[in-house]
């Protein structure tokens, strides 16, 4: 728990950061801004590049792990992931090309339905009965005698078993 309260509190102290350079700096650019109002082009353009590697890679990686959710939840697509990601960026893509309006609706709609799939999750983890797949003295057996040394991991947690 006191990871998460300092994880909070360097957010916060982050985002102060930010609202006083957008008070001081007021002007569009982000971090690339920031950077090249104190350390000169070069490092601006570095913090520019970096910022937008940053945010087209960690797309990227949602987009494919959206894909093999999607592939989990319909089986027939689960070999599919890349074609998936293709197509949901083709798509989202055209939407935007069709304009700002379009895909402020867009916007508004996916929202809309990850509120109503949130509140359906919170209904349903309420009004359903728990129950336990494995018997407690079970799960408490195997957790006892399970070793933490990588050598006795399953193969498929270790890392040479990704190659």
């Amino acid at each position: 728990m006191s990871v998460w309260v300092l994880g909070g509190i360097v957010t916060l102290f982050g985002a102060t950061i930010y609202a006083e350079l957008g008070a001081m700096i007021p002007r569009a650019g982000g971090p690339y801004t920031f950077s090249h109002r104190a350390f000169g082009n070069g490092m601006g353009f570095f913090v520019g590049y970096g910022d937008w590697l940053n945010f087209g890679l960690g797309y990227a990686f949602l987009i494919l792990l959206a894909s093999e959710y999607v592939g989990s939840v319909i089986p027939f697509l689960s070999g599919h992931v890349r074609a998936i990601a293709l197509t949901t960026l083709c798509l989202f893509a055209a939407i935007n090309w069709l304009g700002i309006r379009q895909a402020g609706w867009t916007q508004e709609i996916t929202s809309a339905l990850k509120a109503v799939a949130l509140i359906a999750l919170i209904i349903a983890a309420f009004a359903f009965p728990h129950t336990s797949a494995v018997p407690a003295t079970a799960a408490t057996t195997v957790a006892r005698t399970r070793s933490r040394h990588p050598s006795t991991w399953p193969r498929r947690w270790t890392p040479s078993a990704r190659t």
